[in-house]
């Protein structure tokens, strides 16, 4: 069985989605195929049947343009278009295509119209060219740094704010890679990121580097890598958005400094300072903390002090929880006996400390041993009591020396008063005799004085 070119020209004809129509040259329709009677810019309401005159199918909005259009056509032009045309009242999209019909002798006898609907194209095309002019413009106007990087490096698009960050025009960025202005300390790991996406087939990464300006300095940056892939799963390129974090790296930096310097202060502070978390475990602690509770070289960082001292008494726990609520104790003199039994004074006070949201991240306790100078102030009351004591001793032996010592003297003082009279011989012998028994009575005396002050010193 033979198929017939025309038989195969009507199948072709009939599968196609474009309204196909034959005109001779007086506008007959000579030829159409199925779509001609559904598709705009014809009438859906009317029936096409050859011979009909093919503006009877036209509606009025379009009769216009398909009579300028068929002029062209007449002089041998060839019309290819895409227009909107009325259908109904409402404005479609559709594409135009008109030819002359050639005898075999080059005369034009008829004329080829193909009217294809690309509304619903043309809608994809709107939506894809509003979602293009939105990741422009979003693109060219952010805050933040952004770039179109190709998978071998190369800058194929950047945004101003990156050119700011870096430096550069955009000019001189598209002939640089981003390995030429990353920092020469951070490009083993931008290598080790790109691996996950080439390797591991990730879609995004996120990072945080130093790119180097063109003066030579460099900035910190942050942000997200995503790679964007064809259908097919192969990387087409990457998108860089970035933010500028030399504040918050500086600020950073200042904050590790001053830890540097609090650790520095703590661990080397005269005084025994301590530093807890909430959970009352060892965040700082200076080496006199460590000396004075005898602690050696023993690890604490991250250890519960309740750890450290299991036999801690309910009164110490209780203090802490105050403090722990953001007042602050002191004594200045508190005592404590050692495991060893050794009793010990000390002083001391305990604050909270704040974290960054105004929080109590937990306290602080410092202390300073005064057993030395407690010691020495029970030596100095002891002596003292001993002072007292012997000046209440040497107030009682003046007593009874004035007492012993007075009776003695005045005998003697009025004996030498009556030898200076005139009296007989006899009785100066007897005054005589009188001063010398009171002269030994006064002897004893300085005797026992001797004796009392001998025993006093001994004590």
């Amino acid at each position: 069985m033979t198929i017939s070119s025309s038989d195969i020209l009507a199948s072709v004809m009939y599968c196609v989605r474009d309204a196909i129509v034959v005109t001779d040259l007086q506008h007959n329709i000579i030829y159409f195929n199925d779509r001609a009677a559904t598709i705009s810019p014809h009438h859906s309401h009317t029936r096409m049947c050859e011979g009909d005159d093919y503006r009877r199918h036209i509606s009025s909005d379009n009769i216009a343009a398909y009579m300028s259009a068929r002029q062209k056509v007449m002089l041998g032009g060839t019309i290819r278009a895409e227009q909107q045309l009325a259908v109904n009242g409402r404005k479609v999209w559709c594409r135009l295509g008109m030819s002359p019909v050639y005898n075999s002798r080059n005369g034009i006898i008829g004329i080829t119209i193909i009217v294809t609907d690309i509304e619903e194209q043309k809608s994809r095309q709107h939506v894809l060219e509003a979602s293009e002019q939105r990741f422009r413009s979003a693109f060219e106007h952010s805050s933040i740094g952004m770039a179109i990087v190709a998978p071998d490096g190369r800058w194929l698009r950047v945004n101003d704010t990156l050119c700011k960050i870096v430096g550069y025009t955009h000019e001189e960025m598209l002939g640089m890679t981003a390995a030429t202005i990353t920092h020469p300390d951070d490009q083993a790991e931008s290598v080790r990121l790109i691996a996950t996406i080439t390797e591991q087939h990730a879609d995004h990464y996120s990072m945080e580097l130093r790119l180097l300006h063109k003066t030579g300095s460099h900035e910190w940056i942050s942000g997200v890598v995503s790679a964007i892939r064809d259908r097919k799963g192969a990387l087409s390129y990457y998108v860089w958005q970035l933010r500028h974090v030399a504040e918050r790296r500086q600020m950073i930096d200042r904050l590790r400094a001053s830890e540097n310097l609090l650790n520095l202060f703590v661990e080397h502070s005269p005084a025994a300072i301590a530093m807890f978390d909430r959970n009352m475990c060892y965040l700082q602690v200076s080496r006199r903390w460590m000396s004075d509770f005898r602690l050696g070289d023993e690890p604490l960082i991250g250890r519960s002090h309740y750890e450290v001292f299991p036999g801690m008494k309910q009164e110490w726990k209780d203090i802490h929880d105050r403090c722990m609520t953001g007042i602050s104790e002191r004594r200045e003199e508190d005592t404590f006996i050692r495991e060893d039994g050794e009793q010990e004074w000390g002083r001391w006070e305990i604050h909270p400390w704040y974290n960054e949201a105004g929080e109590i991240g937990g306290i602080i306790m410092m202390s300073e041993l005064i057993t030395d100078r407690k010691r020495m102030e029970l030596e100095r009351e002891s002596m003292l009591e001993a002072l007292v004591s012997r000046n209440r001793d040497l107030s009682s032996f003046a007593s009874l020396v004035s007492h012993n010592l007075r009776g003695p003297l005045a005998t003697i003082l009025g004996l030498c008063d009556l030898l200076n009279q005139d009296i007989p011989e006899v009785q100066k012998d007897t005054i005589i005799a009188g001063i010398n028994e009171c002269a030994t009575r006064l002897d004893a005396v300085v005797k026992e004085m001797n004796m009392l002050l001998n025993a006093t010193q001994r004590k």
